[in-house]
């Protein structure tokens, strides 16, 4: 994995404009060529070439195929020359870049050239052995009269081979087209390169039938193996589909017939290259090919010297013990999922076996030792050489799937008996060796019951970093992974397993504030620490967890990650903050699997004796949506596949359709403390059990809206409240989640003595693990309420605009404090996964290590993400209010479940001037992809309401007329447009909604290619 620690620090380049004179005459057949900043890329290429030779694409098309120097294309007008400015630090707002049909291989590159628009394409095709790449770059005449402009390209015809035409003008080192461009059309111009393997270029085909062939054979990998086919959110979709395809054309065959995988492309942008095999990296690839049923692919990866050699090599590789401790968990899941008992011959059962008794050896034995029982120090990431809890899990989880293993070998070859028994007990021991330690060392180090990525002080992740946790879980898997492999084992790790995900969320947002929900953090919490692209891999051992918010943590890492990409459908390993994110160390394809891991399971997971979990960490605003989860081929053991599809039914009702025979356990988080009854299947508590054959259920729940947040319901201790002296106030914090909206706050109180004042109750933000003092509502609850012994009450309590994520208080106090009349809130007793705080009359002051967490609930209401949510990081922003262009700007979204209109919330600025009039705000229907029509609500936002900066403006729009599944827009404008202009901030690229301006006319113009522009949508479910 990781084996840089100092991030590199790359400095972008801000350039003022796209145009730029060129400069003076000179004998090149071009003009000076710009300047392609490298430290954005998206590699590509074909299976089993050698990852050095895969090629780069750039964000304004530049290309260096395999790694070799770039070419540049760009275009020139007489004197004007216009390229892309790729340099810049608002890269989506300079210049669009996707994927050709969101997911395929192929990097797309938009850019305006003066009236012009210019698209630069590539992909890598397989021609007669031989890796080719195409590239088209098509010139648009956006304008309304015919254009003149030269094509130019960095490269010889020798090197660049044209597929359409002789270029007008060449030389040794450049070539260029003079075009001619009618208005309103396009003039296209082909090429091809070779990057692996050698083939005559004059003989393979043209552009399109070799784009055919490349799509064609990418869609046929991806029929055969396990796929959703609709999401809620259709980014997801080609997120899967992109990241495994990324996973494929990194497996390389060695010069001995092996395969390996190989975890990156590399890149040019002075970072450390991954592009080699690195033994955990391979394992969990490996188990990702696994999942979605590509045995072919597995089997060859693990027949090779490199993946044989891993029990004997580690040492001499990465040094991270966990891959020899996990090295038996492909040979697993490989038997369980396709059945082939072919593959273990007795020369790879020895091997296996050889592995797995290995594990004893790194076990310390020493008795003097409190670590004794435990896996000896190791390393992962950046903490080493430390005593990793990563280490303990991974040992458990690699005997348990040995286990599996030795049982199915001991029916056929009596050598084998007693090895399934040896495992369980040597894994035992392990457990009960951590759960020993964490109680009498780990525990009163940290203060409260909880742990993070050490048994003993981290050096690395001492304060919250990416390293804090989540490493942890992606590189063991032992919470959730483990259990589908048949884990049973638990105690005082697993009893804290949600506090300790509570902890180092509280953690995060006390230590790191700049890692934003959602968000695991990069490998350092500076002002740069922002994500990393195990993020998924990381919330995916949550689905472990009983605690439904806890559960659905995998989609919400995943919805980071799309809108914060590095590049199109590719991350850092570790990255800060920008319009695309920053890099601080080469892409990892490890990372891609943990990705397509978490959507996976989130959506269905199968345990070891083939029973599909479907839905379990299925957000329910997916199921309010109205909008189909479905999948297909998903491997349940035995070379068997199922495919499902959740259908939301409207009137309290899902119903879950599979195609397939395999038992079968509907898990939605919905589903919690919420069953009325289903038409086929046992229902128990939040499960619905199917039995094998079973082709479908219908589901009916109580209900559909949000259910109360609730913090904790024990009253097993208590903490004073209004009490004069240290307990004035007490607060108890909370995550929020998906529902912005507070109706009332659930306390659990006593009186002590009489005479006491009303309660009071505020919300606050949390800053730096404590209330922050303001608050953002208030309410109070009579005195004559609560009784002597604890009594439930409700203080009337409002607010509309919780972020998901964030960590907020609830802040219990008296009007007037008294030493003898005061009252008691209901606590755990001692410890808690989150904090709990008491305010003196000048501090606060942590109370959750002696008291717990207070009784607490909070009754919420909507969802921020229902319509969908358009919001984004991108710095992307198009001006509208002028009269003579973009009189306003429309962005189109589908109402996924709402019927009554609450309010909308976009995020502009004053862009251009200061003399704004009044911004105006629409809702209005739409016909073939454009508004239309009067506007069905309007509002008006004064200029002063909005910056020069980006704000967000919550706007008041009601209307009762919506329906569910109809697709709406919302259009901004302003009173009196002028030259004085507004803009609105989009995702700047690669737009799946619809977005658009109107023109003088009243003519829509659709402009999908800048993005979607920063929405949400708030109101009444149906």
């Amino acid at each position: 994995m990781r084996r840089q620690r100092n991030p590199i620090a790359l400095v972008l380049i801000a350039l003022l404009a796209t145009v730029f004179l060129a400069a003076p005459a000179q004998a090149s057949a071009i003009p000076a060529a710009p300047t392609i900043s490298k430290s954005h890329w998206v590699y590509f290429g074909w299976p089993g070439e050698p990852t050095r030779l895969k090629s780069l694409a750039f964000p304004g098309g530049g290309l260096a195929p395999a790694r070799r120097q770039a070419i540049t294309y760009f275009v020139s007008q007489g004197s004007t020359t216009y390229y892309p400015n790729d340099n810049a630090t608002d890269l989506r707002g300079q210049l669009g870049w996707s994927l050709a049909d969101g997911y395929l291989p192929s990097p797309i590159s938009t850019w305006p050239a003066g009236s012009a628009q210019v698209t630069v394409q590539h992909f890598a095709n397989s021609v007669h052995g031989a890796t080719a790449v195409f590239s088209r770059v098509t010139v648009t005449n956006r304008g309304a009269t015919p254009l003149t402009m030269a094509l130019n390209i960095t490269a010889p015809a020798t090197a660049e081979r044209p597929l359409s035409g002789t270029p007008t003008r060449s030389d040794a080192a450049s070539m260029a087209y003079d075009l001619s461009v009618p208005a309103g059309k396009s003039v296209a111009k082909d090429f091809v390169t070779l990057a692996a393997g050698a083939t005559d270029l004059t003989k393979v085909g043209t552009f399109d039938a070799n784009y055919q062939a490349m799509a064609k054979y990418w869609n046929d990998r991806l029929s055969h193996v396990a796929v959703p086919t609709s999401l809620p959110d259709p980014q997801l979709v080609n997120m899967f589909k992109a990241t495994q395809i990324t996973m494929w054309e990194s497996v390389e065959v060695m010069p001995n017939g092996d395969a390996q995988q190989i975890t990156s492309g590399g890149n040019q942008a002075g970072l450390y290259s991954y592009d080699a095999e690195n033994d955990n990296d391979e394992i969990d690839i490996l188990l990702q090919h696994l999942r979605i049923g590509d045995y072919a692919t597995a089997a060859s990866i693990m027949s090779s010297t490199a993946y044989e050699s891993i029990p004997s090599t580690w040492q001499d590789r990465n040094q991270y013990l966990e891959a020899a401790l996990k090295f038996t968990e492909p040979y697993e899941l490989y038997l369980r999922l396709s059945g082939d008992k072919s593959f273990f011959t007795a020369a790879r059962k020895d091997l296996i076996r050889s592995a797995a008794h290995q594990i004893q050896g790194y076990i310390v034995t020493d008795p003097a030792d409190p670590h004794r029982g435990l896996i000896m120090k190791s390393n992962d990431f950046d903490n080493g050489s430390d005593y990793l809890i990563n280490d303990e899990f991974a040992a458990i989880y690699g005997l348990t799937s040995y286990q599996n293993l030795a049982t199915v070998f001991a029916k056929t070859d009596p050598s084998w008996a007693g090895e399934a028994d040896w495992a369980k007990g040597v894994a035992a021991g392990i457990n009960t060796a951590l759960n020993n330690y964490l109680v009498a060392y780990t525990f009163p180090r940290v203060g409260e019951p909880h742990y993070y990525a050490c048994l003993d002080a981290c050096d690395k992740a001492a304060v919250y970093n990416g390293n804090y946790l989540s490493t942890t879980w992606l590189m063991s898997s032992l919470p959730w992974d483990g259990a589908l492999t048949g884990n049973t084992l638990g105690g005082a790790w697993r009893d804290t397993f949600d506090a300790t995900n509570y902890a180092a969320f509280t953690a995060r947002d006390f230590q790191a504030p700049p890692i934003p929900p959602h968000s695991w953090g990069a490998w350092w919490n500076d002002a740069g620490g922002y994500g990393n692209t195990f993020n998924g891999g990381g919330g995916v051992q949550l689905l472990a967890s009983s605690d439904t918010y806890l559960r659905t943590e995998a989609i919400s890492n995943l919805e980071w990650l799309l809108a914060n990409q590095s590049a199109p459908m590719q991350w850092g390993e570790s990255f800060r903050n920008g319009s695309w994110t920053q890099p601080e160390a080469d892409f990892n394809a490890y990372g891609l699997a943990s990705t397509g891991k978490a959507l996976l399971e989130s959506n269905v997971s199968v345990t070891a004796d083939g029973v599909a979990i479907i839905g379990r960490g299925v957000p329910t605003s997916w199921i309010t949506s109205g909008k189909p989860v479905s999948w297909q081929g998903v491997p349940v053991g035995g070379n068997k596949t199922i495919d499902f599809t959740i259908t939301p039914q409207g009137s309290n009702q899902v119903k879950l359709t599979v195609k397939g025979n395999a038992p079968v356990k509907f898990e939605l988080p919905l589903f919690a403390d919420n069953i009325v009854s289903a038409t086929a299947g046992k229902v128990d508590n939040d499960t619905v059990s199917l039995p094998a054959g079973t082709t479908s259920t219908t589901v009916t729940v109580r209900t559909e809206a949000a259910p109360p947040l609730v913090v904790n319901s024990s009253t097993a201790g208590s903490i004073d409240v209004g009490r004069t002296g240290d307990n004035q106030a007490v607060g108890q914090s909370f995550f929020a989640n998906s529902s912005p909206t507070v109706s009332g706050v659930k306390v659990n109180l006593r009186k002590v003595g009489t005479g006491q004042s009303d309660v009071t109750v505020s919300l606050q933000a949390m800053s730096a693990g404590l209330p922050s003092g303001i608050p953002l509502a208030t309410a109070t609850i009579p005195a004559a309420s609560v009784g002597a012994g604890f009594t439930t009450v409700t203080a009337p309590l409002k607010y509309d605009g919780l972020v998901d994520g964030r960590n907020y208080a609830i802040v219990v106090g008296q009007q007037h404090n008294s030493p003898d009349a005061y009252y008691q809130w209901a606590t755990t007793g001692s410890g808690g996964p989150l904090d709990m705080a008491a305010y003196n009359g000048s501090t606060w002051t942590s109370r959750s290590v002696q008291f717990g967490n207070a009784w607490l609930t909070l009754d919420v209401q909507g969802s921020l993400a229902l319509s969908p949510d358009l919001s984004t990081d991108s710095t992307a922003s198009y001006y509208f209010g002028q009269p003579t262009d973009q009189v306003s700007r429309g962005q189109l979204f589908v109402d996924t479940g709402i019927t009554t209109l609450h309010d909308v919330r976009v995020k502009v600025r004053r862009a251009v001037g200061t003399g704004q009039s009044a911004m105006t705000v629409g809702l209005y229907a739409t016909d073939n992809g454009k508004p239309t029509g009067k506007p069905l609500a309007t509002a008006t936002v004064p200029a002063s309401q909005i910056g020069a900066d980006d704000t967000l403006v919550d706007v008041p729009l009601a209307y009762s007329g919506m329906t569910p599944g109809a697709t709406y827009a919302i259009v901004l404008g302003q009173q009196t447009p002028g030259d004085s202009l507004y803009g609105w901030t989009t995702s700047g690229s690669n737009g799946l909604f619809g977005f658009g301006k109107f023109q003088p006319d009243g003519s829509w113009q659709p402009e999908s290619g800048l993005g979607d522009a920063w929405l949400q949508i708030s109101g009444t479910l149906h």
